[in-house]
Order: C-alpha cells, then sequence, then structure tokens
C-alpha cells in the first residue's frame, strides 16, 4: 500500500496478554485498510511476542518490534522512528478502538485540513462502555483553550496523547521525555499543540479506555518522585507561557507541588523523613509562593472552605499536618464501610 494517507499505528506492549489480543483485533478490523500497526514490545515477560507474531503471520500490515524494557515512552518514540505513514496515532495495549476510527479522524482531517483531530472516549468498567461527555469540545479545541488539557481539569481528559489523529510531517521531530513515568505523554502532546497550525474534534466515542484498577499514586510512586514532579512543572511551565497561558502555567507549578503531597501521603514508609525532605527540596521553595498559589486557587474555583484550608495548608507547607488529617479520614471511612 502506499504511504499516502496511510496512517501509522503505534502501539506500545508490555505484559498485557490478556488485554491485548482485543486491541489487536480492533485495529484489524477497522474499515480504513491503509494502516501499518507497529507494534513495539517493551521486553515483555509474558505471552504477548506470541499474540504479536500470529498478528504478523496472517495480516503484513502489522509489523512487530522488540526491544528491552525502557518505559512506554521509549516504545513509542521507537514508534516514531519507524513508522512511515503520513499520519499517526497512538493505542494502548489494553485499549480498543470502534471499527470506524482511523476512517472518521481521517476524513476530518483532510476536510479541515488540520494538524491533529481528537475524538469522543468511552470509559470501560467491568466490560462496560461508559460514554464521556465532554462539553465544548469543539469550540475547546479549536481555539486553542490548552488549561483544558491540564491534569486535574475537572470536565475533560485530554491529557493523553491517544485519541488524536497526528499529521507525520508536522511533528516529526517531537519525541517523549523518555525520562518520565508521569504526564509523560501530556507533555508530549502539548508541545505538538504548540507546534500545529489548526486542531479538529470529531464528535464520537472512538476511543475506548480500559480504566485500570490499581490506585494512580501508588502504581507511579518512585523514590524520585520530587524530582520527577519538578521538572514536569517546569516543562509545562514553559509549554504553556509558549502558549501564551502565562496565569495557568503559575498555577501548574503549585499544582505539581501539590501533586507532590499528594505522593507522599500515598506511601506507607518514613512520612517525617519524606515530608522533611520536600521542606527542603527546590519544588517546595520554588513552586509552593504566594503567587502561584493565588493562581492556582483563581483558575480551579476552589470554593469549599475545606479545600481552601488544604490549600492554605500547602502553601505554609504544614504537610505533616495535612497527613494526619487526611490519615485520620482514611481510617474514619474504613471504620464505617
Amino acid at each position: 500500500m502506499s504511504n499516502s494517507n496511510k496512517i501509522s499505528i503505534i502501539i506500545p506492549i508490555y505484559n498485557n496478554e490478556l488485554l491485548l489480543e482485543r486491541c489487536l483485533k480492533s485495529i484489524q478490523a477497522q474499515t480504513f485498510e491503509n494502516i501499518e500497526v507497529i507494534m513495539i514490545n517493551d521486553g515483555s515477560l509474558d505471552n504477548s511476542e506470541n499474540i504479536c507474531l500470529s498478528f504478523v503471520k496472517e495480516d503484513e500490515r502489522f509489523k512487530y518490534y522488540f526491544q528491552n524494557n525502557a518505559g512506554v515512552s521509549a516504545a513509542r518514540n521507537y514508534g516514531l522512528s519507524v513508522k512511515s505513514g503520513e499520519y499517526y496515532t497512538f493505542v494502548d495495549s489494553d485499549d480498543w478502538i470502534e471499527p470506524q476510527y482511523c476512517q472518521k479522524m481521517f476524513d476530518t482531517i483532510l476536510y479541515e485540513q488540520s494538524d491533529m483531530v481528537f475524538c469522543g472516549i468511552n470509559y470501560v468498567v467491568d466490560g462496560k462502555k461508559l460514554p464521556q461527555r465532554e462539553i465544548g469540545m469543539n469550540k475547546i479545541i479549536s481555539n486553542f483553550e490548552v488549561e483544558h488539557f491540564l491534569i486535574g481539569h475537572p470536565q475533560h481528559v485530554l491529557g493523553s496523547c491517544w485519541r488524536v489523529l497526528y499529521k507525520s510531517s508536522k511533528f516529526e521531530g517531537i519525541r517523549f521525555n523518555e525520562k518520565l513515568y508521569i504526564y509523560e505523554d501530556l507533555i508530549y502532546l502539548l508541545t505538538c499543540i504548540s507546534y500545529s497550525n489548526g486542531m479538529s474534534y470529531v464528535n464520537s466515542q472512538l476511543y475506548n479506555y480500559d480504566l485500570p484498577e490499581v490506585q494512580y499514586f501508588k502504581k507511579y510512586y518512585r523514590d524520585n518522585i520530587l524530582d520527577v514532579c519538578y521538572n514536569v512543572g517546569k516543562l509545562l511551565y514553559d509549554i504553556l507561557v509558549k502558549l501564551g497561558r502565562n496565569e495557568w502555567a503559575s498555577a501548574e507549578l503549585f499544582k505539581e507541588y501539590c501533586l507532590a503531597v499528594n505522593w507522599l501521603c500515598s506511601v506507607d514508609c518514613e512520612i517525617k523523613l519524606l515530608f522533611k525532605t520536600l521542606k527542603n527540596h527546590k519544588l517546595s521553595k520554588e513552586f509552593a509562593i504566594k503567587s502561584n498559589y493565588t493562581a492556582y486557587k483563581k483558575l480551579y474555583k476552589l470554593n469549599s472552605l475545606s479545600s481552601k484550608f488544604i490549600l492554605w495548608l500547602q502553601l505554609k507547607k504544614y504537610n505533616m499536618f495535612l497527613y494526619k488529617c487526611k490519615t485520620i479520614k482514611k481510617k474514619l471511612r474504613n471504620k464505617n464501610a
């Protein structure tokens, strides 16, 4: 098949034998046939490789690559380096797409001459699709209202690299930051947006996102979480300033500080030592300042007294008291359960 109008579908894979076949079958069933399916096995130890190879054997559009375990960002970057399509998209191996995904996304990007096209999504819980009502998406995307893409926005789930069709020639040199293990897709997405001249939206739930069972903060905690939150904050700050969202950039710094506190509260270890480290960390000294606090409180519209009190505690760095409050609340909830 010609590379003209071809869509490259990049799938990072790691130990996902139970859901992988569902994902690959949904891609094989696309009504738009001019695709290449780039499967990157990130050092899986289960039966993922054999599943991939079975699709390679029966469908020449499927291509299999292996790398030693290096993380999802490295796997996606591998896929970006070998793709040949005029357009590309990402699908996670535990998710799946509707049969019309590629066709509708392609028709829209061609008709509207966009650089990027987004679609609606379903959350999937216990096998049941829950369509997400994301109000005003056409306006948000066409007007580049990037604040809605940030993690923590109450109405939208835009901070992921999947559910998007990208024009290859526009974003050829952009790669995922392989040093990050949180928000790497958000940073990639916002970087692409900063280079984009036009974005569009398909008002159909075409991407199915399988909600993970593991609690987010525990899943992604690492010993260097403070350094990672600091680096994420700096990267997002620079991108938001470039996009002309200076106040949101300041709010993002304080939010990263708050997220670091939440991460520390989620672990069961020497909490006093962790918070002492936080108090002396540049994340606390540079991000938890009044101007960032003021921007965060204003833009996220935290009106309840409890929210304002918690925010004030974080500004004043009374994190041990905050941790004790959360611990007491957790014990009461478990007692009443």
